[in-house]
This record gives C-alpha cells, structure tokens and sequence, in this order.
C-alpha cells in the first residue's frame, strides 16, 4: 500500500524536493501551498507524476486549515510534514516591531500547531503515523550562546515550535503518532541563499533516511538531517 505523505509549503524549496522525491517512490502526495497559481514548478511536477494533488493553503489562516481538514477528512495521512515558513526581518535591537514577530509566529509557530490538531485524525489512521515539523538548529536555546541576535523573530518561532513538537508528541502518544522537530541543515533555497552547505536533494535524501528508521522511541525529539540529535 503506497504511503500518503502531505507537505505544505510545496511549491519550492524543501517542500517541493519532498514531493519531488516521495512522487518518485510512488508516494500519494498532497501537496499544499499558498497560491496554487503561481507554483509552476509544482505543476510541472504534476504532470509527470499523476499521484500528486494540490491544495490551496494558508497556513497562517484558521479557516484556510480548516478548509483543508474538511477536504480531507476521509484521507488517511502516513507523514505530515509542516515545511511551510518564513525568514521574518533581521532587524537590530531597537528596531523589532511587534508586527514581525507576529506574522513570523503565525506561520512558523501557530501554522504547524493549527495543523497537527486539525489532521492528526487522518495521520493517527495511517500506518506511518509521523508528524513532522521543520525547524532549526537556530531554534535550539542550549546551542545560542555568545551575543548572537540575527534572525531573531526567526529564532523565536522556531523554539516556540520545538516547545510545540514536545507538547504534541506528549498529547499524541497514545494514539500512536510520532512527533518530532527535524533540522534540514543549511539548504540552498530561496530562504537559505547560494552560500549554503546543502543542495535540496541533499538535505531531502537526509530527512527520508532519518524516517525510514524512525521509531516511537524518537518522538518528542529534536534530530538533524543526517540523524544527530541537537539539544532543545
């Protein structure tokens, strides 16, 4: 029986290598993204690989993630990977506004936690039973050390979200759903720029390797790419 993997954030980047790469294993993808219009490249994919299907979400929206729960209701979900993100600005002390980490919150945060609770029925009904939510070793506290500040609203939301994966893998446990906060290391994507360290295959070649082998023992974990596990 084929998996059935859901990505948001689909249509670039990490996302759209998650596709990319599940479609190519014969996956069933349902790939969701913001603005179904503009995501060419998504759709080029679609017409190579038929198993894909594509829904519009917001994922910054309460009724947009809702929309999409009652689409799916009857779906079962093997993997439900909460890719979608933003940067947010890199302002200096003193010029943060409270708008930016908001809207940073809302999509990196709230989005994934908005999500696992709508479709964790559908997920809790798989064989898989894998919710992932991406993050960054910029999220972990321990590891931010010295007088680092750059990416602040960034960092915020991605440790609030680590707070989030340890919440939900406690509330999800006894319906069997793994939860965990994967790093996909320093990408090459729009938000990672050229000088990153990884190519998309390369980081998405990891994230698959690290959940073939998974198990219930991982979950309420905070692991890379290439299966280190980073501290909170």
């Amino acid at each position: 029986m084929s998996k059935t993997i859901l990505v948001t954030g689909a249509n670039r980047g990490i996302g759209l290598e998650l596709v990319k790469q599940y479609a190519k294993s014969g996956c069933n993808i349902l790939a969701c993204c913001r603005d179904p219009d503009h995501a060419a490249e998504l759709k080029l994919l679609m017409q190579t690989y038929k198993i894909i299907s594509l829904y519009q979400l917001d994922v910054s929206n309460e009724n947009s993630v809702k929309q999409l729960a009652e689409e799916l209701k009857n779906t079962t979900i093997d993997i439900l990977f909460n890719n979608a993100g933003i940067a947010g600005k890199d302002d200096a002390l003193g010029s943060v506004t409270s708008e930016d980490l908001i809207s940073t919150l809302k999509v990196n945060t709230i989005g994934p936690i908005l999500i696992a609770q709508a479709l964790h029925q559908q997920v809790s009904q798989s064989q898989n039973k894998i919710i992932v939510n991406t993050s960054s070793t910029l999220g972990s506290i321990e590891l931010n050390k010295g007088d680092d500040w750059f990416w602040l609203s960034y960092r915020v939301s991605k440790s609030a979200l680590n707070s989030a994966t340890k919440c939900l893998s406690n509330k999800l446990k006894s319906k069997g759903i793994i939860v965990i906060s994967l790093d996909p290391g320093w990408v090459k994507t729009d938000m990672g720029g050229h000088d990153a360290d990884l190519t998309p295959e390369e980081s998405v070649n990891g994230i698959i390797n690290v959940l073939e082998k998974i198990s219930k023992d991982d979950s309420g974990s905070f692991i890379r790419y290439n299966r280190q596990r980073l501290p909170w």
